[in-house]
């Protein structure tokens, strides 16, 4: 019950800051005690989790024809090119890159 009111908050606002400590504070843990019971029960560390969803929410942004720098500010980052680089990072492409292989107009 503790991580289901983290993982919701996370889906509900990929924008915030998702610091360790913030998460820790929602489940009402210590952080260290947070990291560990999270990476147990979701197979990730936290960071990890918040990067994978805000990769999922700047999918779906981009294929309703979102650009880049909203899609950003959106999930989180301060700008597009810091969404390129997770996006280059996770899926090996750009998301200019992935657009196009998708072919979103």
């Amino acid at each position: 019950p503790q991580l289901s009111k983290v993982l919701l908050s996370i889906h509900e606002s990929p924008e915030r800051q998702w610091g360790l400590e913030a998460m820790a504070e929602i489940a009402l843990m210590s952080r260290s005690k947070f990291a560990e019971l999270f990476k147990q029960t979701v197979g990730q560390s936290p960071g990890d989790y918040v990067i994978d969803w805000r990769t999922v929410v700047a999918k779906s942004l981009l294929q309703k024809n979102k650009n880049v720098a909203l899609t950003a500010n959106a999930v989180g980052y301060e700008n597009g090119s810091a969404l390129a680089r997770v996006f280059r990072k996770k899926l090996v492409i750009s998301p200019k890159e992935w657009i196009d292989k998708k072919g979103i107009v």
